[in-house]
């Protein structure tokens, strides 16, 4: 009897590991860069001069994202480069949480074919103060095979 239990919880626990494989492999489909009907991230300026400030000023820009493919495009796992960095996406009038070098987060969105949306990056050099020039970037991972990683660069020339 007790050969039989063993069995069968093995047989179950079996058939739930190759179930919870098979949803997790159907729920993320990935396509490849051949694919006519792949989602195409597009962004036209991916670098900003936000010129010269002080370290007592906060700039900011506004990065317009698009998909140009003919599938959703998922973009997720946004950080930036330095705790003096962060940043918002902004769609259909919505605010995203905020973004920075230690803020981790699950949140992800999608963007349909032909529609666009904004990542706002704030640069406040006050919070790590440095002089001369700097670049730091907001960076984003995407479902589109061509471009799984985006950065979006911040240059700014700091003085006191």
């Amino acid at each position: 009897m007790k050969k039989f239990f063993y069995v069968l919880f093995g047989v179950l626990g079996l058939a739930l590991i190759i179930g919870i494989w098979y949803g997790f492999s159907k729920s993320t489909p990935t396509t490849t860069i051949d694919d006519p009907n792949r989602p195409i991230v597009e962004v036209k300026e991916a670098n900003f001069d936000l010129g010269k400030m002080t370290v007592k000023d906060i700039r900011d820009h506004e990065f317009t994202v698009s998909n140009i493919g003919k599938s959703d495009l998922v973009l997720k796992q946004f950080t930036t480069s330095c705790g003096c960095t962060y940043a918002n996406v902004i769609q259909d009038g919505n605010k995203s949480p905020k973004f920075s070098m230690h803020i981790n987060s699950d949140w992800q969105t999608k963007l349909e074919p032909g529609k666009s949306l904004v990542v706002k990056a704030v640069y406040d050099p006050s919070a790590m103060p440095v002089e001369g020039r700097v670049e730091r970037d907001v960076t984003f991972a995407t479902n589109d095979p061509a471009s799984p990683s985006v950065a979006l660069k911040l240059i700014a020339e700091v003085s006191k």
